[in-house]
């Protein structure tokens, strides 16, 4: 069985630093129930819960979801590093798309602590230790946070391969906080100049301050259901999960050693190749669809480093590469019937109406 797979309902709570924030199991609910109000359901209709958290005891989930009702559902507590919340997602589609559930609720939260990623665990084996072997061979350890050292490097890399000035990775800074100031959910809302980005103290060396994320608490979810769900409940004209891919390492991230590929390169790029194929557009058909790209960028340089498919993490990398698109069921070119539109790829254009707007 290869369903289709609806979002009937999405919410989020403003995000805020750490000490600043609710509880997470207060911030997943209020996140939840902001889903649920969206989706226009009681929480007894849901019939299965996935909960992404990196930073907490064991079934935090429970905690969350006990908050908004006792049903007896299945909560499944999911970490995945820094693709924990898309890894949620993805589990709960396919809980969709396989017939297993009618509706179920993907929820991410976090409650993390100031200062750097570390590790928590000093008595076993860290999970990064190839990563981490890449990065010593290459360049060495500084005292400078794990993640900066890592994604820096990469960035150094590319800029030596592409004579890319420290200016055109600051710009990257510039123009999320361009959209952050316009999003009400944004830990920062004040946009910053390309010169006050620049000056702001060296984290590693081209990263300043200004391009590095700070440790961020927050929540967000979202409400999965199938066409027989949606169409007893009245629903048309959803948002569609078109296509849904993910990759872990390959051999080419550790030889021959580069520092690009060690932080998800080839990863990434095989998610989007993925995901593309499946939902059958291309990155020329980028303006005509509704596609959220979510991965982890703890820097901000990885858009220069090729193709891109959130943002939690016991450690500094990311060690699964997720790639989503998202279409409206209006551009599927499917209609009720469930098949294929039969134009040319080119062919197939949008309404300025149909997108609201493209987030990438």
């Amino acid at each position: 069985m290869n369903r289709r797979v609806n979002v009937l309902g999405v919410g989020m709570i403003p995000f805020a630093k750490p000490g600043a924030s609710d509880e997470y199991d207060v911030m997943g609910a209020n996140a939840a129930r902001a889903a649920l109000e969206d989706a226009g359901i009681a929480y007894d209709e849901v019939e299965q819960a996935y909960a992404g958290y990196v930073f907490g005891e064991s079934a935090c989930g429970q905690a969350v979801m006990y908050r908004i009702g006792l049903t007896g559902i299945p909560v499944y507590n999911v970490n995945n590093n820094c693709s924990t919340g898309s890894t949620a997602l993805m589990l709960a589609r396919q809980a969709i798309e396989g017939g297993i559930a009618e509706c179920v609720i993907a929820v991410g939260f976090e409650k993390m602590e100031k200062g750097a990623i570390g590790s928590h665990f000093s008595d076993r084996l860290n999970p990064v230790m190839r990563h981490m072997k890449v990065m010593n061979d290459l360049q060495g350890f500084t005292a400078a946070p794990g993640a900066a050292q890592m994604f820096g490097g990469a960035a150094r890399e590319y800029a030596k391969a592409n004579d890319t000035k420290p200016e055109t990775f600051a710009r990257i800074s510039v123009k999320a906080r361009k959209h952050a100031a316009k999003n009400p959910y944004a830990i920062f809302t004040d946009e910053l100049s390309l010169d006050e980005v620049m000056a702001s103290p060296e984290v590693f060396e081209p990263l300043t301050r200004y391009q590095c994320c700070p440790p961020t608490c927050g929540a967000a979810a979202a409400v999965l259901c199938s066409d027989e769900f949606a169409k007893k409940h009245g629903k048309s004209d959803l948002v569609q999960i078109a296509a849904q891919a993910m990759t872990t390492d390959f051999g080419s991230s550790f030889e021959p050693q580069s520092m690009i590929k060690m932080v998800g390169f080839d990863m990434a790029q095989a998610a989007a190749q993925q995901v593309y194929e499946k939902a059958g557009v291309g990155p020329e058909d980028r303006r005509q669809y509704l596609r959220w790209q979510v991965r982890h960028e703890p820097l901000r340089r990885s858009p220069l480093e090729g193709p891109s498919p959130g943002r939690n993490g016991s450690s500094p990398v990311r060690r699964a590469g997720l790639a989503i698109a998202w279409r409206s069921r209006a551009t599927t070119g499917r209609g009720r019937s469930g098949r294929a539109s039969t134009q040319p790829r080119s062919r197939r254009r949008l309404r300025g109406d149909d997108v609201s707007e493209e987030l990438i």
